[in-house]
């Protein structure tokens, strides 16, 4: 049985961060996801060699890099930035929540 989705999603037009890997594939399936209630400042170089800044309500990570950080958001090699698109739940209940 699937777990259910949780109350907080992103929204259409959210910027969100993500790990490199996700940079790369594009895949968010099996991916651990952190909200910030103030969206959080960012300024990286692309590998084009362009300065990229905004500001991001979410970061996205594959599981390596979750278990890589140790769960530490702060520890995350950002990748990349893009826009979200949709309003489609995407992140679901852990499945360690407890009852």
């Amino acid at each position: 049985m699937a777990r259910p989705f949780t109350e907080l999603q992103p929204r259409d037009g959210e910027t969100v961060l993500h790990c490199r890997h996700i940079a790369k594939t594009g895949d968010i399936s099996h991916c651990h996801f952190w909200h910030f209630p103030d969206p959080v400042p960012f300024a990286r170089i692309a590998e084009d060699g362009s300065n990229e800044s905004g500001h991001a309500s979410w970061l996205i990570a594959c599981d390596e890099c979750f278990r890589t950080s140790g769960g530490d958001s702060l520890a995350i090699q950002i990748g990349g930035h893009s826009r979200w698109r949709g309003d489609d739940p995407a992140i679901r209940e852990p499945e360690d929540k407890p009852s």
